[in-house]
């Protein structure tokens, strides 16, 4: 498993680091077995991320319960969000490079944001995988416009209701963050991040 996880990640780490615009080094990464619960974790803080054992299976059909390659997968948003999330520039990045000091950078970024980058990254990485490519995010925002005559504002993903769908932030953040790259490209989307850090 550790060895799948660092095939997976050697071969998807040029692509995170152009999306997020940043590079780390010795980045640790640690596989947890939390039984039969499928996730990941990251802290920029301490440096260090974690993927839980368990792969997504169709008997959890949770929102991840359909992935190509758990490893894959959930190793690439994790690095997405280590990238994203310990970017850091002016003072905070001085501090950061000389010193070691934690930055605290994206640390306040609304969750629709950090989980919308690494969601639109991870949907990047192959056709038929991640959760824009798995026709949840178009059925979720039809319902929603047909209810409220109007697609989710970024107030809507940023204070969720105890409502369905839960996890609207993975969504609404990732359509958002397609609607940046698709509208403006890439390279607009990392130098947001970049102007942020």
């Amino acid at each position: 498993e550790a060895l799948d996880l660092l095939r997976a990640l050697e071969r998807s780490r040029a692509r995170a680091e152009g999306i997020t615009g940043h590079r780390a080094r010795a980045v640790p990464f640690s596989i947890q077995d939390h039984g039969l619960l499928a996730n990941g974790g990251t802290d920029p803080v301490f440096r260090r991320v974690e993927i839980f054992r368990a792969a997504p299976s169709a008997a959890l059909a949770g929102e991840v319960a359909f992935v190509e390659h758990w490893w894959t997968d959930a190793g690439f948003h994790e690095y997405v969000h280590f990238l994203h999330l310990t970017r850091a520039g002016g003072l905070p990045g001085v501090l950061h490079a000389a010193l070691g000091v934690p930055s605290p950078g994206f640390l306040g970024s609304p969750l629709w944001l950090m989980e919308g980058l690494a969601v639109r990254a991870e949907s990047g990485l192959r056709p038929h995988q991640g959760r824009l490519n798995d026709g949840t995010l178009e059925a979720v925002l039809a319902a929603q416009v047909a209810e409220r005559g109007r697609p989710p504002s970024l107030v809507d993903a940023t204070y969720q209701p105890l409502a369905f769908p839960s996890g609207a932030h993975y969504y609404q953040g990732g359509a958002f963050m397609e609607y940046l790259s698709g509208a403006y490209g890439e390279q607009k989307v990392e130098r947001f991040l970049g102007r942020h850090a």
